[in-house]
């Protein structure tokens, strides 16, 4: 049978009343004549089976030792013991049970007195058994107590009431006023430790062990006093004692309005969650915390129970001889030492809680010396919830006057087990008394400080300068792990705490890593940063190589190392390569220091404008062409066709004249001085033509890199880069609103723009604690570490059989981080994208047209989503007045079946997950009124990926978008 600490702590000293009422009134053992009682000990435990492997530690001790027994056979189960043995008389008597403390194979047992409860011991023989099975008796001598004077009750008493003084007084309580107060003027905990005093001292207090140690001295019995001789417990009352008196200047927080203690006599009613609270201490620091802890364990009853648990036991002793109603004599010192122990304990901190570990936990390699990393620890602790009743359920029971019985016993098939029946009697009588105190609660007290923790790593990438500083070593990981020394605390129990600390590379960032330039000899500026540096992250040279180009100036701009560099002015002397070398600290130590080449390039083009466009046949379109990267003496070009011809060439440019047949032709234009150089550009050769055309807005972005910080109250500088932006943005002077249309050179005939970003985010963020409070003394600096990377590519296209297209990939990263204090705070990667485009033609009769396309969104995640998007059709009779719909006109759009629709020709929308939806639209426009209408197809809508609720933890975003639409008459 295994039994917690603490219920063995309550139970010994129900064990030690248990034995003191068979030394002291109760009787000895059982004799096998006493009734049904001794029917059920006169049996065997069961039927007797070999067990040749079983033995005793020792065949012979005094009451209270503990014996251990091994060699039990593996089908035993929890087993008691019987003791036989014979009185003065030669009769046979029997004891009440042992209740054994079992593992595998072995248990242990604690001596009690001779059945026939003689001081002076005797041969027995000890029956083990589970009730089915029993071994052969084994022979044993009790051997006898030691002798004491005949007042030596007197004696403990005395000593026993020093110590509940000094238990009172360090709660800083006077022990005098206490016991002068009434008890309606007292909070719970206050009623327990006066209820202890009135049983320790005072002997007109019927069952006191005042009253009691008076009765033994004049009894001329000697048996309790030599049972409080073989305890020690007046040596160890005296060390405690003098423990508890050396706690002065104990303070305690202001008291809470005193609670009335709750009781229902009925044991009908539940008090449920009732509970008072305890007189707080006033605990503010580690050091305050360790003392206190260490003197509780040297100032209280718990080691004084140590001692009297040898001789009484821990709940092993069930005897059932002394059910009588005064409960036996040494009751009252077994009420006394617990009730006023734990009554104290409530307030005083016992148990340690979780310890918290706030740590820098991502460093860049070149993070100086000056300024390591940290960590930091806190701890709480609480006392222990104190219950009067269950604290000594004999005592309790008789002060609160209820009518003891045979509590906690009951029979089983081979014997008698108390030990659970006595817990669920404690907790019915627990309920029914409402005499509950809260434990005490203290903390979070910083104990960062080494007297009180241990740091270690498992791992080399960090080392430490000072017990809670350090410093890069190498690039990866290491646990960094935090043991609290318990012992300082006047603890055993293991609190560990792990935190991973990264190593980072230092991350070079150029801006740009690529520049291509367009003329030979153009003058380029690259800027340079670590962008996780966390020393000085414009800490670079800068040279050229190969003696290509030439740097003319260097500068350094906040976070940023500039140069400025003059290129060559011959073509073959491209590439241009720069080289930025960064000064910062490298780990592991002789790492070379960290580099990035950036690179010039030139990139001759020719360009033709317009970019693409819509002919009927016969038509005129007028072309130019622009050089880049070709000095003056370069400026020719040569122009062709696929169909068609070229007209009136000269310079930068032509005229093109469309054939007589519908068809897509092929322009293109070459550089003379090198014809590797081309543009092409394709026309479209139509019976009707529509003018289209995109104007794009769209960005992706993510925070920058760096410390993110409100500074002051320990915390560093703020020192991060700007947000990390690509975006692509018409220019508001180049939107056309309708009835107006684009010039020719505007328009998307075929076209495409957009662009791919790719950003990495790494961040400490650092926010003000201030521990719930306006006391800006105790504030604390807490960190976090995030996160982040957004790769994005965002296109729009006009293309020359009439569609206009756009398309995003998205995949992206962030996360949430909470600080200690329960503040939380995200880096989220964002994508926007506008879809603004317009469709126009002109229309002199009913038109039959289709609206075709598709719609493709394909695994959306993270709050990623578009829509809605909607595509309508606008009329401008003449060209330039809105149509009105009304009663008799319509909406001057119809079905294939004559009926009028809506002008919103499509609409659709997607969010998480996959979808495909087809467009196949037909639709009739009405005849114009007039002579010519222009009719607009617009599109509008949007797509975005955003930052859902915070929560903990890393997250993902994403997802893919096409979509592609144009009109075709019928």
């Amino acid at each position: 049978m295994f039994i917690s600490a603490d219920t063995r702590f309550t139970c010994g000293l129900i064990t030690m009343a248990s034995l003191l009422v068979s030394a002291c009134g109760g009787g000895g053992g059982v004799s096998v004549d006493d009734g049904s009682a001794g029917d059920v000990l006169a049996a065997p435990l069961g039927v007797e089976t070999a067990c040749p492997a079983l033995s005793l530690s020792t065949a012979q001790a005094v009451p209270g030792a503990r014996i251990d027994m091994s060699g039990l056979p593996d089908t035993m189960g929890e087993a008691s013991i019987r003791v036989l043995g014979e009185d003065d008389a030669g009769a046979s008597v029997v004891s009440g049970l042992l209740l054994t403390s079992q593992g595998d194979g072995s248990a242990s047992f604690v001596v009690p007195l001779h059945p026939a409860g003689t001081a002076d011991g005797g041969d027995v023989a000890l029956e083990l058994g589970d009730g089915l099975m029993h071994c052969p008796p084994q022979p044993f001598t009790i051997l006898p107590l030691p002798q004491a004077p005949a007042d030596y009750a007197e004696t403990v008493q005395a000593t026993l009431a020093d110590w509940v003084r000094a238990q009172i007084r360090a709660l800083g309580l006077d022990p005098d006023t206490l016991a002068a107060a009434d008890a309606d003027d007292l909070s719970v905990q206050e009623q327990a430790l006066q209820l202890g005093l009135q049983f320790a001292v005072d002997a007109d207090q019927d069952g006191s062990f005042a009253q009691q140690a008076s009765a033994e001295s004049a009894d001329g019995d000697d048996l309790f006093e030599r049972l409080l001789m073989a305890s020690g417990l007046e040596a160890e009352l005296q060390a405690q004692t003098d423990a508890a008196n050396a706690l002065t200047g104990t303070k305690l927080r202001p008291a809470a309005p005193v609670w009335k203690r709750h009781r229902h006599d009925d044991h009908k009613m539940e008090c449920g969650s009732l509970e008072f609270p305890p007189r707080d201490i006033q605990i503010n620091s580690a050091a305050e915390l360790a003392a206190r802890m260490t003197a509780v364990r040297n100032s209280t009853s718990r080691q004084v129970l140590g001692t009297l648990g040898t001789l009484f036991g821990s709940s092993e002793v069930a005897n059932v001889g002394g059910t009588g109603g005064a409960f036996g004599k040494g009751n009252a010192v077994v009420f006394v030492v617990n009730t006023v122990n734990e009554a104290r304990l409530a307030s005083e901190p016992q148990i340690l809680g979780r310890m918290t570990v706030m740590a820098d936990t991502v460093m860049t390699e070149d993070r100086p010396d000056t300024s390591p990393g940290q960590w930091s620890a806190e701890i709480t602790a609480n006392g222990r919830a104190f219950n009067l009743a269950k604290a000594s359920a004999q005592g309790i029971i008789q002060a609160l006057g209820l009518v003891p019985g045979p509590v906690g016993t009951a029979a089983t098939l081979g014997g008698f087990a108390f030990s659970n029946q006595i817990n669920a009697e404690l907790d019915r009588v627990t309920q029914d008394s409402c005499f509950r105190v809260r434990a005490a609660e203290y903390g979070p007290v910083d104990v960062t400080d080494e007297r009180y923790t241990e740091a270690s790593l498992i791992g080399s990438t960090i080392a430490f300068t000072r017990h809670d500083a350090y410093v890069p070593a190498d690039i990866g990981a290491t646990e960094l792990q935090i043991d609290l020394k318990s012992e300082a605390f006047g603890s055993a129990r293991t609190i560990r705490e792990l935190t991973t600390v990264t190593v980072r590379e230092q991350i070079i960032s150029l801006l740009s890593s690529v520049t291509v330039v367009g003329q030979p000899g153009e003058t380029v500026e690259i800027s340079a940063t670590v962008a996780n540096s966390e020393d000085d992250p414009a800490a670079f040279t800068a040279e050229t190589l190969g003696g290509r180009g030439t740097i003319t100036n260097r500068r350094f701009e906040g976070d940023f190392f500039t140069v400025t560099v003059e290129t060559p002015t011959e073509r073959e002397r491209y590439p241009v390569l720069v080289k930025f070398v960064s000064q910062n600290k490298t780990v592991p130590a002789g790492t070379p220091l960290r580099e990035s080449i950036a690179e010039i390039t030139l990139d001759p083009t020719v360009e033709i404008s317009p970019s693409g466009a819509c002919l009927l046949p016969g038509g005129n379109l007028a072309l130019e062409a622009t050089l880049n990267g070709f000095d003056e003496t370069e400026q020719a070009v040569t122009w062709s066709a696929s169909a068609g011809q070229i007209v009136n060439a000269q310079d930068l440019t032509a005229t093109y004249e469309a054939p007589g047949s519908t068809q897509s032709v092929t322009i293109t234009v070459r550089a003379d001085a090198d014809p590797s150089v081309e543009d092409s550009i394709t026309v479209t050769v139509g019976s009707s033509c529509i003018k289209k055309v995109w104007y794009p807005a769209a960005a992706a972005s993510i925070a920058g890199n760096g410390t993110y910080s409100p500074g002051g109250d320990g915390c560093p500088e703020d020192n991060h880069d700007e947000d990390q932006t690509m975006e692509l943005l018409v220019n508001e002077n180049d939107i056309y609103t309708p009835p107006d249309v684009p010039p020719e050179n505007a328009l998307w005939a075929n076209r495409s723009e957009g662009f791919s970003a790719t950003y990495g985010h790494q961040s400490t963020r650092y926010s003000v604690d201030d521990r719930g409070n306006d006391d800006p003394s105790d504030d604390v600096c807490r960190s976090i570490s995030l996160t982040g990377d957004v790769d994005a590519d965002v296109n729009y296209q006009g293309q020359s059989d009439g569609t206009l297209a756009a398309s995003f990939s998205l995949t992206g990263s962030g996360e949430c981080a909470t600080y200690a204090h329960g503040e939380v705070e995200c880096v989220s990667p964002g994508l926007q994208q506008g879809l603004h485009g317009v469709f126009y033609t002109n229309i002199t009769a009913e038109t039959d047209m289709r609206l075709l396309g598709e719609l493709r969104c394909e695994n959306f995640q993270g709050n990623t989503s578009l829509g809605p998007l909607n595509i309508v059709m606008t009329r401008f009779e003449e060209g330039q007045t809105p149509f009105e719909p009304s009663e008799q006109r319509g909406t001057s759009i119809r079905d294939r079946n004559g009926n009028l629709r809506s002008p919103q020709l499509f609409s659709a929308q997607c969010g998480t997950g996959s979808q495909v939806i087809p467009i196949d639209v037909p639709f009739t426009l009405d005849a114009p009124a007039g002579t010519e209408d222009l009719i607009v197809f617009n599109i509008t809508g949007a797509a975005f990926s955003a930052l859902q609720a915070p929560a903990n933890g890393q997250f993902s975003v994403g997802g893919d978008m096409a979509f592609s639409v144009r009109f075709v008459n019928e």
